[in-house]
């Protein structure tokens, strides 16, 4: 089982994605400010602890987009 985004929470200042997988799984949340191209940035690692993980991104307001994708690790 690939890492899967459920239910994302925004706010004007927070976004929280909210990540399920298997058990141990380490994933990682990348970053781009360019949805037609640049480099994918990683700003997260973590493991699957219950089921779950979570990432939040506290910059919204830094940025006029921001693009996530999770892969696993």
């Amino acid at each position: 089982m690939m890492p899967e985004l459920i239910a994302p929470s925004i706010t004007p200042e927070q976004m929280t994605l909210n990540i399920v997988g298997e058990e141990g799984m380490t994933f990682v949340v990348e970053v781009r400010t360019n949805l037609l191209g640049g480099a994918w940035t990683p700003v997260y690692t973590n493991t699957i602890s219950g089921g779950s993980g979570s990432f939040e991104d506290n910059d919204l307001g830094s940025l006029p987009s921001r693009f996530y994708r999770i892969i696993q690790y």
